[in-house]
């Protein structure tokens, strides 16, 4: 995943989010299991997704089911007309509202350090960085299956302290196991662009939050333990355990 997580982590040091000097990010990775599990589990407000949003462990092991169904194949496998179903046309209006609707769910411990979202993604330079970076694996911003891949992957490598280089072939290969897990989710094939979008901009910021803490890791090698431990709590939250 380095092109995404070199990209990613060029992104936060061109915004200001981690220091040049340091390359240490600014968001403590305690932050990370309090946001995560919402993300899926409950992604978007009032659960509007239409998902299995129960809050309930029953809720979370129903959407993790699902995933490791995909990774053993007992689920049928994605087709690119499924995965174009998962587009969805972005709005920069909708991203804005979705970047605070994060902040206010984040823990208020940590609201503080979410808030800088809303200030380095002015204009949408952000998720801009991130499309081109996402389209260098032929991945985008606007399609929900790509962004969960691009969350799964970052999830998979943080919590196991992982930082190399997949091929094209090895993210496309995730793609598909994401875009037949989410299909199996009921609610997915109805969620309109508003709430893909919803979901996507949640996953994608994760990621973003993640592929840093990485990068922090490898600039300093004793932040690992934390690292790994802080994504993988919040993997498990979601219903999804990236450790198996």
């Amino acid at each position: 995943m380095r092109i995404l997580l070199t990209s990613f982590a060029a992104i936060a040091l061109g915004f200001s989010l981690v220091t040049p000097a340091t390359a240490q990010w600014t968001f403590d990775p305690g932050y990370v299991p309090g946001v995560m599990g919402p993300v899926v589990t409950d992604p978007c407000t009032g659960g509007r997704c239409g998902l299995e949003t129960s809050s309930s462990h029953a809720g979370n092991q129903s959407f993790g089911l699902t995933i490791t169904q995909s990774l053993t194949g007992d689920l049928p496998q994605a087709t690119e007309r499924d995965i174009k179903l998962l587009g969805f046309r972005s709005s920069q209006q909708r991203r804005n509202a979705n970047i605070e609707t994060f902040i206010a769910r984040t823990p208020s411990a940590h609201r503080a350090d979410a808030a800088r979202l809303r200030t380095i993604n002015e204009g949408g330079q952000v998720f801009a960085a991130m499309d081109q970076a996402l389209g260098k694996h032929g991945l985008s911003t606007s399609n929900l299956a790509d962004a969960y891949t691009t969350w799964w992957m970052m999830a998979y490598n943080g919590a196991h302290g992982i930082s190399g280089d997949p091929t094209t072939q090895q993210v496309l290969g995730v793609r598909r196991q994401a875009a037949a897990a989410l299909k199996a989710v009921p609610g997915v094939g109805s969620m309109d662009d508003a709430a893909k979008q919803e979901m996507a901009d949640a996953l994608l910021i994760q990621a973003f939050l993640v592929a840093s803490l990485i990068h922090d890791a490898e600039q300093n090698p004793s932040l690992w333990p934390q690292v790994k431990n802080a994504v993988a709590a919040g993997a498990r939250a979601s219903g999804l355990d990236v450790q198996s």
